[in-house]
Formats: C-alpha cells, structure tokens, sequence
C-alpha cells in the first residue's frame, strides 16, 4: 500500500533551479526541530550562490503588512530600484505589489516555507522566475520576517 498523498502543497515542487533547493535546504537545517528559523540562525556568507537574488523582509502586525530590510543588489538591478527599507505596498508596480503582498500573507498565514515557479507581466514584458519564501521567527512562535529568493529565468 502506498502512502497517502500529503494535502500540503510542497514548496519546491514546482522548482527546479538547484540554488532554490540549496537555500531551501540551508533554512531547513537551520530550523532544525523548532517551528520557524531565527534571523540569528543565518548568516549570509553561507548563501553567496543566491545572495544577490534574495530578500528579507521584516513582517509587522495590526495590519499585516511587510517592509524590505535587505534586496539583494541582483534584484535591484534587475528591476531598476532599491526598495530597501520600504514597504512591499509601496512598490511602484500595482499589479505586481498585489501579486507579492497576496503571496507573503500565504507565508504567514499558513505558517510555513511557500514558493513556486510564477510567469508574470512586470514591467510591461512577460517574466519567469522562481522563488521559495521561508518564515523566520526570533520567539519561535511569531513570525517577524520572511527570507526569500528569486531566480529570474533565462
């Protein structure tokens, strides 16, 4: 007899860039047993293969919203601007910051490591990437950040 199929949609099931696998399987080990991994967990000179393609974001409450702590220098210059220290819904592109703001609420709300493979129209041309975006928490119960990272398609 087989096992049952899990209800839970997998994170990397639609992944197949091996950087998002690596950087998965990083966050993982360092959550070990626990809930969530902490911020105090990582330390970004172990990621440089996704280093420029990733960013944490801090999660607030009341409302939920999120700000960008860290864009990577990859991201930035892919999309033309810097949005370190502003908020997810103060991005320029509406579509796009609804899309990413609705996908950030998944990670909090279902309280576990999201992601997929996403074909989008950003800036007018239609774009391909993948992500994987992982919770954090420093109490172990609240989640206060998310890392995530973004590999264009080529």
């Amino acid at each position: 007899m087989e096992p049952a199929a899990s209800a839970e949609p997998q994170p990397l099931a639609e992944i197949s860039d091996p950087r998002l696998h690596r950087f998965f399987a990083y966050l993982e080990e360092k959550r070990g047993a626990r809930p969530f991994a902490a911020r105090r967990d990582i330390d970004p000179l172990d990621f440089p293969y996704v280093l420029a393609h990733m960013v944490l974001l801090d999660v607030l409450y009341e409302p939920l919203r999120f700000r960008y702590r860290v864009v990577g220098s990859g991201l930035a210059g892919w999309r033309g601007y810097d949005l370190t220290g502003k908020f997810v819904d103060d991005h320029p592109d509406p579509e796009y910051r609804d899309f990413v703001v609705a996908r950030y609420r998944e990670t909090v709300e279902w309280r576990r490591p999201t992601g997929g493979s996403y074909a989008l129209m950003l800036d007018g041309k239609p774009r391909r990437y993948q992500t994987v975006r992982v919770p954090l928490s420093d109490d172990g119960e609240t989640i206060n950040m998310i890392a995530a990272a973004f590999i264009l398609a080529s």
